[in-house]
This record gives C-alpha cells, structure tokens and sequence, in this order.
C-alpha cells in the first residue's frame, strides 16, 4: 500500500503538532481483527509505503485493510476483496 499526508492537518489548525509515529496496520474481515504490523509516515508529505500480507485465515469475500491515525484522526480503512 502506498499513500500520502498521514501527517497533523494544515488547514484546522493542527499543522504545529508534532509529526505522526508509527501507525498501526490491522486486518479486519467480520468481526475478526488481526494486527498486521507498522509503517511510519516520511517526508514531508507524511507518505507511506507498506506491503501486507493476507492473513492466511482470510476467507473469501470483502475485508479492509485499517490504517490507525492517531486517536484525533481517527483510521483509514482500504476495502479489499479476498477471492473465493
């Protein structure tokens, strides 16, 4: 996965807080939650850049990779679709 500005926003005046950390990855498929490890925003952007594995327990059907942003920011969430 690949994406960019995961970063405190400009226009609502949070552009002085401080650079986001690690943001946690998880898996999310029904009510099944699985981590899937951390990626940590550069630049100046706030771009990332992660490989995820499916977890071998995926089932086939809609699932969504979660991105964790900071409690403020809330999560991105990536629908995927895992084939039958």
């Amino acid at each position: 996965m690949r994406g960019k500005y995961f970063m405190p926003c400009n226009d609502t005046n949070m552009a002085s807080d401080p650079p986001f950390g690690d943001l946690d990855i998880q898996w999310v498929q029904g009510d099944a939650v699985s981590a899937l490890g951390t990626v940590h925003p550069e630049g100046t952007i706030g771009e990332l850049a992660v490989d995820v594995t499916v977890p071998a327990d995926a089932t086939g059907g809609s699932a969504v990779v979660r991105i964790m942003m900071p409690t403020l920011y809330g999560t991105v969430d990536v629908p995927v679709t895992v084939a039958e």
